[in-house]
């Protein structure tokens, strides 16, 4: 896989020029998540002054099996520019006033664009149609992928769904051109410049992940030579919007657009998280937890990811508490009917019930994530019997499901810390699931350690116009940019008592969910 573009790197050349543009009041803040787009404008502080967010819709395609998931391009860019222009308009702020564009985006989330530039196809991160051509890249290549790019298993990552298009829809697959990620692409859309930020391009099995540059001899073996854009980092100018772009936005033309790159690895940024030995859990629709690391770290059974921080020579290692976040939002919807109203009333039922929840103790996602052994396992509630004895309600139930969460993340931070070899020297917890205010004294109190939380839920979206401040000069490096962030976090101390009794409810739940792994389904 060949990429590059003549020119270097963009924006590198034209900071003076481009501090002088993003003086102006607001920038502008697009985070396309895994369950929904955000847009937010952000004030020169780093307050929130308006934000808008629209739910994903898929189309169906007959040529793919049910797991498979795509965008129609058209209507995906429609609606995100549909969706900056409301925000913008929310904000009352004009054209003028807004500096700059910053761009997230979820992981995994790649588009094929053909010589023209056209899209070929746009799928999310949640299109597993690959899962027989990834399983037979890791039947053959297994050790020299997750080497390489520091990811398994092959059917989330691009290469694979490159293998599925040549098997299934060949035609496309000779058209291809270009390989972009999600937030690579609307960049373009905004701009017309093609670039590829790294972290992004780390986490679509796309680049080597120790040298931080392109994995050309893995991908040719593969049998997918494709080109990218040019490599950048995160907090770079990579262009400005386009008199095309202009239109149903809201945006002046020549505003200038900065990559912020992954949305979990922004989200680093936007809770202050930067220092080697630091721990950082992005609790949003999935629950990653990431520890900073001066080097890329593998783990001997290939259970953990690598991937690169936003900053250069630095990495993060990666386990994760699975889709902790959609199963409690599931769990709000099933108990309240009322997925916005329902996270405050299962907090209220909640916060009346024990630590251990009187026995209620809630499997909704993997206990230890094996990235290199995924698949479909047991889950549940399990509570005493017979009911005649019990007052159980919602708030069992809700409580259960945020003591799975943290007993999960306990987990799987104990699993990073045993690969590295060496404690985590700081914890902190953001995402939109710090929403529901008992999450944060719950994970304090189980893994027994202090608990950082940013100022804001969306730690992504923050760590986006942290990106644009570097690249405007407001901060120095990304590094101080940081450290702005880290001095607002608030400090969630354990509760000592607390943190005993759980230590027992935690030991009690990893041996349910052993037993439960051992289930057939």
């Amino acid at each position: 896989m060949s990429i590059g573009k003549p020119g270097g790197k963009p924006g590198l050349t034209r900071r003076a020029e481009v501090f002088r543009v993003v003086g102006s009041r607001y920038t502008l803040v697009v985070d396309a998540g895994t369950s929904r787009v955000r847009c937010f404008v952000f004030d020169s502080e780093g307050r929130e002054v308006a934000s808008r967010s629209r739910a994903w819709e898929f189309v169906e395609s007959d040529e793919a099996y049910s797991l498979s998931r795509e965008w129609e391009p058209n209507l995906l860019w429609r609606m995100i520019r549909d969706l900056i222009g409301e925000c913008v308009e929310a904000s009352k702020a004009s054209r003028d006033e807004i500096g700059a564009v910053a761009v997230t985006s979820q992981r995994q989330a790649v588009v094929f664009l053909d010589v023209d530039g056209d899209c070929l196809y746009a799928g999310p991160n949640l299109d597993l149609r690959a899962f027989f051509e990834g399983a037979e890249i890791d039947e053959d290549c297994k050790e020299a992928v997750y080497r390489t790019t520091g990811h398994l298993p092959s059917f989330l990552f691009a290469p694979a769904k490159l293998k599925w298009f040549e098997r299934h829809r060949p035609e496309v697959f000779e058209s291809v051109s270009k390989v972009l990620t999600l937030a690579d692409w609307l960049i373009y859309r905004l701009t017309g410049e093609i670039a590829s930020e790294r972290t992004l391009m780390g986490e679509a099995g796309l680049l080597d992940v120790g040298s931080r540059d392109t994995c050309d001899s893995l991908l040719s073996e593969l049998g997918v030579e494709v080109e990218g854009g040019t490599l950048v980092d995160a907090g770079c100018v990579v262009g400005r919007v386009n008199a095309e772009a202009v239109d149903g936005t809201m945006l002046g033309e020549g505003t200038v657009v900065v990559t912020a790159g992954a949305d979990t690895q922004c989200g680093l940024l936007g809770m202050g998280v930067s220092g080697v030995g630091e721990a950082g859990i992005v609790a949003g629709w999935s629950v990653p937890v990431q520890m900073v690391a001066d080097a890329p770290l593998f783990s001997e059974d290939a259970s953990t990811w690598a991937g690169c921080y936003p900053a250069p020579d630095k990495w993060v290692i990666e386990s994760s508490a699975g889709d902790a976040g959609s199963a409690y939002s599931w769990l709000v919807r099933l108990l309240t009917g009322d997925e916005e109203g329902g996270y405050k009333v299962l907090d209220a039922t909640a916060d009346d019930v024990p630590a251990g929840s009187e026995g209620v103790q809630a499997i909704l996602g993997s206990a230890r994530t094996r990235f290199s052994n995924p698949g479909m396992r047991a889950g549940g509630f399990v509570f005493p019997v017979p009911l005649a004895l019990s007052g159980m309600g919602k708030g069992n139930f809700a409580r259960a499901a945020l003591e799975s969460v943290a007993y999960s993340i306990k987990a799987n931070l104990e699993h990073l810390e045993a690969t590295a070899g060496r404690s985590a020297s700081l914890v902190t917890l953001g995402g939109g699931m710090t929403r529901t205010k008992m999450l944060g004294p719950i994970v304090a109190d189980v893994v027994g350690r202090q608990v950082n939380m940013p100022h804001m839920p969306d730690a992504s979206a923050l760590g986006a116009w942290l990106c644009a401040g570097t690249a405007s000069g407001e901060f120095a490096t990304l590094e101080e940019a940081v450290g702005w962030a880290r001095e607002r976090t608030r400090t969630v101390e354990p509760n000592s008592h607390q943190s005993a009794e759980y230590q027992h409810f935690y030991d009690g739940w990893l041996d349910l969910a052993d037993r439960l792994d051992e289930v057939n389904l």
